[in-house]
């Protein structure tokens, strides 16, 4: 019985593991299946049948004449009596029909990856030598054919290049259709140079479109010759000329100090106001004043401020006092381990050079360098500290705790001279910030403060009075006007045709910059990108896409394309 069981056990086996092989067993596609109205799909591992004339695709266990015959004469029964001729015409318009999708989709796809590609900053070639061949590695997980798919993606550096130009070209046409829908624009500009030596342009907008104040570039341009404020005066004008762009729309222009920008007969801004936009405002950019008001300091903080520079200075630019200085630190259990390099804010270098000053003190006692005892003296070291109050939190305070502090070199911190520089320092401060300080026409308060408004403002007519009265009386829009900004207050007031007139003269005064934080933003992007190894690059078109606030209609550039080809 034993024996007699194992061999029932042994045939059934048998025959579940034919069955299993016969389950397995894929059907092959045959040439003589396009008589019954379909083709091979090309796929290999998992072989199916498409019809040639609805596109429909059947699996591997449709390959066989019966149920491909019953579905051409089901879905299909107009074609039934049709001869192979027809089937063969209705299988070259599959094929053209297959590859002009193939196309239009690896079309779209290198738009998309160009689009990225600029967006990162990164070297055009990138898309050929490194995302193609990433993207064909991660798709052999899938098949074959997805591999090759991703190979017909155009992505070499001209391709990429004429991509990017063709989206920058998309973002510009939107750009100057809101130009010429809104009702006004201020303008902030600055110039610099690029690594390769040539002088660069930056000109951005902010205009009122679609309930929102919207920021964008509108130019990055190569001044040829001269960065004389004629050539840049030029420069913008005829790029609003070339664009049809309207000069009495502009109600403001901010720019840095410099001469060629501000001057007073030959300037760029006094340019701009004299001939194209006489009704305009022009501002300096209100961090260059805060950084003028700062300059001036007394001989005595001025003094102090060069020994820092110097003592910095010692250490950073001797390789080896580094690496040595560096290792003492360690050492010490110090929460810093390096000094910072002086640059034009010179904030935090003061902040580290007074947090390090005990182990500078230490490194420096080693060398005979002249200004060693510096930072043993107490008085030396409560004007470094004051100094570095203008930028951070109050380190006289701190200077004044510890268990190395008496009440004999406490008040030697707060001797009668210091007292004096800080007196007559912030004496300067409060006379530079006036001097510096923006005028804002007190009318103009009501657009802050539009619920505390005690007067009539001269420039206001009854009508927009009475409106004005109305919103501070208002109790949903006294809760809204607390919780929003003051931009997005007016700006939702615009929608309504009570409050139009008032609130578009609130977005006529909040359109103004108040620094040119683009242009230093727009500046960094530039150096990033521009390298010393890539010093021929034309960085215009990546920095419109970088710095713009309006993405393209990658779509709208493939239709175009498609529609240049086809006229060629």
């Amino acid at each position: 019985e034993g024996t007699l069981k194992r061999k029932v056990s042994t045939s059934n086996s048998n025959i579940f593991t034919e069955t299993s092989k016969l389950t397995n067993k894929k059907c092959r596609y045959c040439e003589d299946y396009l008589a019954f109205g379909f083709t091979s799909n090309g796929n290999e591992d998992a072989p199916g049948a498409q019809c040639v004339v609805c596109s429909k695709i059947l699996s591997n266990s449709c390959l066989v004449p019966t149920k491909l015959r019953r579905h051409f004469e089901t879905n299909h029964p107009e074609y039934r009596d049709k001869d192979i001729l027809f089937l063969s015409k209705s299988l070259n318009r599959l094929k053209k029909k297959i590859a002009k999708s193939d196309h239009e989709n690896a079309t779209e796809a290198s738009y998309n990856v160009s689009y990225r590609i600029s967006l990162a900053k990164a070297a055009h070639t990138i898309g050929e030598s490194l995302i193609k061949p990433c993207a064909k590695d991660v798709m052999c997980m899938l098949d074959q054919e997805s591999s090759k798919k991703v190979e017909a993606v155009p992505l070499s550096n001209n391709t990429v290049t004429r991509r990017i130009h063709d989206l920058v070209a998309d973002i510009e046409k939107k750009l100057i259709f809101r130009l010429h829908l809104c009702d006004a624009y201020a303008l902030q500009l600055d110039e610099s140079t690029d690594v390769a030596g040539r002088a660069v342009l930056l000109v951005f907008i902010r205009y009122y479109f679609n309930s929102s104040i919207e920021e964008d570039l509108l130019l990055c341009e190569f001044l040829q010759t001269n960065t004389t404020g004629e050539n840049i005066f030029n420069c913008i004008n005829n790029f609003m000329k070339t664009h049809q762009i309207s000069w009495e729309k502009c109600i403001d222009v901010r720019s840095d100090g410099a001469k060629a920008m501000v001057g007073t007969v030959a300037g760029a801004v006094t340019r701009i106001k004299k001939k194209v936009a006489p009704n305009c405002t022009r501002n300096h950019c209100i961090l260059h004043r805060h950084a003028l008001v700062v300059k001036n300091i007394s001989p005595s903080l001025k003094n102090v401020l060069d020994e820092a520079v110097q003592i910095i200075n010692y250490i950073k630019t001797r390789p080896l006092q580094s690496r040595l200085f560096k290792i003492m630190c360690e050492d010490m259990g110090s929460q810093h381990t390096a000094c910072f390099y002086i640059q034009k804010s010179g904030g935090k270098v003061l902040v580290r050079l007074f947090e390090l000053r005990h182990e500078l003190s230490a490194n420096l006692m080693d060398h005979k360098f002249q200004l060693s005892d510096r930072l043993t003296d107490f008085l030396w070291l409560s004007r470094v500290a004051y100094l570095a109050v203008n930028f951070t939190k109050n380190e006289v305070n701190l200077s004044l705790q510890g268990k190395n502090v008496n009440i004999f070199n406490a008040k030697d911190k707060m001797d009668k001279n210091i007292c004096s520089d800080i007196a007559d320092h912030l004496r300067d401060l409060y006379t530079n910030i006036i001097k510096y300080s923006p005028n804002i026409n007190d009318n103009s308060n009501w657009i802050q403060n539009p619920l505390s408004l005690t007067e009539k403002p001269v420039s206001f007519s009854t009508q927009d009075y009475e409106n004005l009265i109305e919103i501070a009386s208002d109790g949903q829009l006294i809760q809204k006007c607390k919780e929003v900004s003051l931009i997005t207050f007016w700006s939702d007031l615009c929608q309504s045709q009570e409050y139009s007139s008032l609130s578009r003269r609130a977005i006529h005064q909040l359109l103004p910059f108040a620094s040119t934080y683009l242009c230093e933003t727009g500046f960094s992007n530039y150096a990033a990108m521009k390298t010393k190894y890539r010093k021929r690059l034309n960085a215009t078109p990546d920095m419109r896409i970088q710095l713009s606030s309006i993405k393209p209609n990658i779509k709208r550039s493939c239709q175009e394309k498609k529609k240049n080809h086809c006229l060629h």
